[in-house]
């Protein structure tokens, strides 16, 4: 339901006095600080109206107003549209993302951590593996008689390892025959070549034994293939007063406890950056809000990037940080990465 203008500058005052205070907000308090230019008793019967239609509730019967999920819903899709990030966040982004990066790795790391100083919320990322890097080099380095470590180097800096244990012993011998066959069949290759079908790799040299290269293809497909998962501002959070709650609490540390699991509450969200308000589905989060972007380099998809904070967050800053970030990503990635 669309909503005349006086109404929308009173919700969307009253839900930035909310996100900025967290105390329920009275009709003397909205006077009091923001522009409206009405009087006290028609803020009071516009927002008598605005908890008629849902966009409003009382946490209880003597109290001012907080927002609804119908509420907030509205705000971020309506109210935010030509708002406009500040000067000093604007600096930060171009400081941090200001300089050229080697990887995938670096890029992810820096934006996530731009986010949460941003922000001030718990950021996650979560990042698509790059097959663009090519392999430079494969080492295997003895770690006990039945146990190696392999590693896998590439062009922009990537480190991928992984500690193999076997049945048996494996020789020196071996060892000397399994760098040589790497060597040989990987390196100047890009990474996606290792997911391929093992066969390739073994029916010239299966004299090393094809269960010990099977093994370790298999080890090195999963560090290759997971995603990376990076978290930052999760301790940060704590400080919310919504966290004093125990079951909001609880809930943040589960969420904590399977981020690998996040894709589940964003099944039904297309788009680069999408928002999901707490408790608006059965299946979602009760206490906490997800806003999530997908940023792209040169047409591919590297992941997602999201912020996870009680219901209450500052959706406005979010949605334009990741926007300013997905910028800077997509229309020069070219210079940063």
């Amino acid at each position: 339901m669309e909503l005349d203008n006086r109404k929308e500058k009173i919700l969307k005052s009253l839900i930035d006095e909310y996100i900025e205070t967290a105390d329920p907000v009275s009709s003397a308090g909205l006077i009091s600080k923001y522009p409206l230019n009405i009087s006290s008793a028609t803020v009071r019967n516009e927002m008598l109206e605005l908890e008629k239609m849902g966009y409003l509730e009382k946490p209880y019967s003597s109290s001012g107003r907080v927002p609804s999920k119908l509420g907030y819903r509205y705000y971020v899709d309506k109210l935010i549209l030509d708002e406009k990030l500040s000067t000093e966040d604007l600096k930060l982004i171009r400081k941090n993302l200001g300089k050229k990066v080697i990887n995938l790795e670096e890029l992810t790391k820096i934006t996530t951590a731009t986010i949460s100083e941003i922000t001030h919320y718990t950021s996650i990322a979560i990042t698509s593996k790059d097959i663009k890097e090519i392999i430079t080099a494969v080492e295997f380095i003895r770690i006990g008689l039945d146990t190696i470590m392999v590693l896998i180097i590439t062009d922009k800096g990537l480190v991928k390892e992984t500690i193999i244990k076997f049945d048996k012993e494996l020789s020196d011998n071996i060892l000397t025959d399994l760098r040589k066959l790497f060597a040989k069949r990987i390196i100047g290759k890009p990474l996606e070549i290792i997911p391929k079908s093992i066969e390739k790799y073994i029916k010239e040299e299966v004299e090393i034994g094809i269960e010990i290269i099977t093994k370790i293809i298999e080890e090195i497909n999963k560090v290759i293939l997971q995603n990376m998962i990076y978290i930052e501002g999760a301790t940060e959070s704590f400080r919310l007063p919504e966290l004093s709650d125990d079951e909001v609490k609880h809930e943040y540390i589960d969420i904590l406890s399977n981020i690998d699991e996040i894709d589940k509450y964003l099944e039904d969200q297309e788009g680069r950056i999408t928002v999901k308000i707490a408790g608006e589905d059965t299946n979602d989060l009760k206490n906490f809000s997800i806003i999530t972007a997908r940023p792209s380099l040169e047409g591919k998809n590297i992941g997602k990037i999201t912020v996870i904070a009680p219901k209450r967050m500052d959706y406005k800053k979010v949605v334009l940080t990741m926007k300013e970030l997905l910028r800077r990503i997509e229309e020069e990635g070219g210079d940063i990465y």
